[in-house]
């Protein structure tokens, strides 16, 4: 699928800001121009982490797992993305991406009446046998201006009262082959416009 796409944008006419791709199929910029990566930041977390006592509604900023960058140009793009695990005990979660340790709301859903937007939302429902889950994210942010910022996640669950989460593991946690420890990881690239 990938070289029919190759293919029809080679078909494409040749101006002076077409991009081309060379004999491998990558694509190249002319003259470095729009597109280009500027910079990549990127964070794994490979350690555990958990918060206590959630409360209902609430939801548990996560602002030392952050991807930290300075754009370069105020009308860059920053293409945020990454993947990141939770359990919260047989409770649905959702998933809040923020910048500055506030909720980023262009990223997520319209809300209506009592249903919040998110980004994403996963019913961690297992029958007992507590497990995580994984979420998935991306979105394209403009950057505004050329200061430092940094992009973190937060979660909240489902449950009208208090919840642990746990990032990374499972809530029992046990020490055996049924359970297992994983990582989350957000990246941010600077792409110019």
């Amino acid at each position: 699928m990938s070289r029919l796409i190759t293919n029809a944008i080679r078909s494409t006419s040749a101006s002076a800001d077409a991009i081309t791709f060379d004999n491998s199929g990558k694509p190249a910029f002319p003259n470095g121009g729009a597109g280009k990566i500027l910079q990549v930041v990127s964070t794994t977390k490979t350690d555990t982490a958990s918060q206590a006592s959630v409360a209902a509604g609430g939801k548990w900023s996560i602002t030392d797992f952050k991807a930290t960058i300075t754009p370069t140009s105020a009308s860059n793009k920053l293409l945020i993305f990454g993947i990141a695990s939770f359990d919260t005990g047989n409770y649905s979660q959702a998933l809040y991406l923020q910048k500055d340790g506030s909720d980023l709301t262009a990223a997520m859903g319209t809300p209506a009446g009592n249903r919040k937007g998110t980004v994403s939302q996963i019913l961690d429902a297992d029958g007992g046998a507590y497990q995580q889950v994984q979420h998935s994210f991306q979105f394209l942010d403009t950057a505004g201006n050329t200061s430092e910022r940094y992009y973190n996640l937060a979660i909240g669950h489902g449950r009208n009262a208090a919840v642990n989460i746990f990032m990374n593991r499972s809530s029992t946690d046990s020490d055996n082959a049924q359970q297992f420890r994983t990582q989350s990881t957000i990246t941010v690239m600077e792409i110019e416009a």
